[in-house]
């Protein structure tokens, strides 16, 4: 019976990966990669940033599903940035590799004291390969109809910085072509959208309250709604700060409702930066199949280099 439920999940979740984003994003973005959702982010920061990330779901299940994602992301000169990642996602016996290559304009409205409002758009490249271990399930029926493919596609994106707020829109899957003939009826174009607002909450600067919406639309499936509350603590005369959070998020697709929990916490040190997340399934139609951990390692450079360019004030 748990190895028909299983099968179930991974069924259904298979169909889902064909249908949607190239990269599984998830909750990543809550840990500071915004550059997953939206490629004008490359170059937005006033250094370059390499981030690992690691993502595991459906904790105690044999085929559960996990992601490994590393990105890097930079500033080129006062106006171009460039960007892209590579990732390995597999779910039950379906597997998927792919990769973004992403460049952006940044345009400077001008600065306000300490704060610079800036305007970046953003053009990527993407491409995966699908693939399906049919062996894994002992050839069942009903994935046999599954084959492999590659597709690739491109990305829009539009991000600004005023002042302490933020925002972007993210147009993703456009114009998708499938080598193979397998995918393209399941490719869907996504909108993204997120809106933020970064204010300090104490007399020294040494709190900030970091409230933010995200919502994602597949065409023609599901909706997803991220409601975020991040803080930051930057002890005065340190080199450290540490972050933490929660995020509610509520997922739509097909008529099946579900929602989930995530609490997220991270520390920087230096050049270095390190966080973790949970997400909480909180539906009770499907138990602890949504609970997964999520662990991100990272690393600045350049940032001498490039902190002269009046890059983002977003930098925590």
């Amino acid at each position: 019976m748990k190895r028909k439920i299983t099968l179930l999940f991974i069924l259904v979740t298979t169909i889902n990966s064909y249908s949607q984003d190239f990269l599984p994003i998830h909750s990543q973005y809550l840990l500071g990669n915004y550059f997953l959702i939206n490629p004008a982010v490359a170059g937005i920061n006033s250094n370059h940033r390499l981030r690992l990330t690691y993502r595991n779901q459906w904790i105690g299940e044999p085929s559960s599903p996990n992601t490994i994602t590393a990105s890097y992301q930079g500033r080129l000169n006062r106006y171009l940035g460039v960007g892209g990642y590579i990732f390995k996602d597999r779910n039950g016996n379906h597997n998927t590799t792919g990769f973004e290559l992403a460049t952006s304009y940044q345009i400077n409205l001008g600065t306000n004291n300490k704060y610079e409002r800036y305007w970046s758009l953003g053009l990527a490249f993407s491409g995966r390969h699908n693939g399906l271990d049919l062996e894994r399930e002992g050839n069942d029926p009903a994935l046999i109809n599954f084959n492999e493919g590659f597709d690739f596609g491109f990305n829009l994106g539009s991000y600004f910085i005023y002042e302490n707020y933020y925002g972007g829109l993210a147009i993703s899957q456009l114009l998708v072509n499938d080598l193979s003939d397998n995918l393209r009826s399941n490719s869907k174009t996504s909108y993204s959208l997120i809106l933020g607002h970064i204010r300090s909450i104490n007399a020294n600067d040494t709190f900030f309250l970091e409230p933010s919406v995200f919502i994602k639309k597949i065409e023609g499936l599901d909706t997803e709604l991220d409601i975020n509350a991040k803080f930051y603590h930057k002890p005065l005369l340190t080199k450290y700060s540490i972050w933490y959070g929660t995020s509610y998020k509520t997922f739509i697709n097909d008529g099946l409702n579900s929602a989930s929990l995530t609490f997220f916490a991270g520390i920087d040190y230096k050049n270095f930066n390190f966080g973790y997340s949970v997400d909480l399934d909180t539906s009770t139609k499907f138990n602890n199949f949504y609970n997964s951990h999520q662990f991100i390692l990272g690393i600045n450079l350049f940032e001498k280099r490039y902190a002269s360019l009046g890059c983002s004030p977003l930098n925590f």
